[in-house]
């Protein structure tokens, strides 16, 4: 087994100086567009406040990481979906939280409209870099957990596919363990490299983080063999249940007595979380709408000049 802390410390420490700095960003293409597009395009004098007076007020910017902490953006591996609904929710909140802190400051010259405009810039922000952050620190192998998946059916062939697409969430499979496989083989690109009574020795001579056991129908004796192999080698085993199909979301595990339940959580049976739902609808509707604007706009332009040059004398109706 590798060691995780150095590689968890690098990775944690790059995210949160790397948000920090999507926040600056954000922060200064808002103020470029209301002071540079914005003034000049609807001639409103705005207040010539310079951009180092919003540097002033630094500690303001590391509310972000502070909240994306709480949300777990730091220590859980999660789909690009749930990380970006995870990143607006608590830019959403940040932003609620300096808008409190400036009138609790009186800091009246910090323009409301640029931290509008850094919050929907944010939106944007937030998933590609950092998802293009972790493409390189999983590249340079730091962000990676490499493990081994347990069986080589169905299961085990879409749990590989499956990671191989998600490479937000960091896992490398590094090998194949069935039966009925022969070795040297490959699986889903994933190299074949032994049966069950192989994974001490492979666990001994390889540097693996985890093991994904991948077949539903094992029974709980052979399952139970395969966790007494794994605990001296490696930090995490992984079990898939026999739950395909059903929904994730709002899942959650409890234990009863030993007893595992599975609670499936209807997290918009809540009006707190429906709002938010219908305010990141909105949001994300009207981002959409500024972007795709200007392209519609020359589509139509586009049409109206072919339908101009083919016939000059028709009347166009705008």
């Amino acid at each position: 087994m590798r060691q995780e802390l150095p590689g968890k410390f690098i990775f944690t420490a790059v995210l949160f100086i790397t948000d920090v700095g999507i926040v600056l960003l954000s922060f200064y293409i808002a103020y470029f567009i209301r002071m540079d597009i914005l003034g000049p395009l609807l001639r409103v004098p705005f207040r010539d406040v310079p951009f180092s007076f919003y540097l002033k007020y630094y500690y303001l910017f590391f509310i972000w990481p502070l909240v994306f902490a709480y949300e777990g953006l730091y220590t859980r591996r999660m789909p690009l979906s749930d990380e970006t609904i995870r990143l607006w929710r608590g830019s959403l909140i940040s932003t609620g939280i300096v808008v409190i802190s400036i009138f609790a400051l009186k800091v009246y010259l910090i323009s409301r409209l640029v931290i509008l405009i850094a919050l929907v810039v944010s939106f944007v922000l937030f998933p590609l870099i950092r998802s293009g952050v972790k493409a390189l620190l999983y590249r340079t192998g730091i962000w990676d957990r490499r493990i081994i998946v347990v069986g080589g059916g169905r299961e085990g062939r879409l749990i590989i596919r499956s990671l191989n697409k998600t490479r937000s969430l960091g896992y490398r499979v590094v090998g194949v363990v069935d039966e009925s496989l022969e070795r040297g083989s490959t699986l889903e690109g994933a190299p074949v490299i032994g049966d069950f009574g192989s994974i001490p020795e492979i666990l001994r001579r390889s540097k693996v983080d985890g093991v994904l056991i991948a077949n539903p129908d094992i029974d709980k004796e052979k399952l139970s063999e395969i966790l007494a192999l794994t605990e001296r080698y490696t930090q995490d085993v992984f079990v898939l249940p026999d739950f395909l199909g059903l929904r994730t979301q709002g899942l959650e595990v409890e234990n009863l007595n030993s007893l595992v339940i599975l609670k499936f959580k209807n997290n918009l049976f809540n009006p707190w979380n429906r709002a938010l739902k219908r305010t990141l609808d909105v949001l994300f509707s009207v981002i959409t709408l500024l972007i795709l604007a200007p392209f519609m706009g020359l589509v139509a332009l586009l049409i109206l000049s072919l339908i101009h040059i083919s016939e000059p004398t028709r009347p166009l109706y705008i």
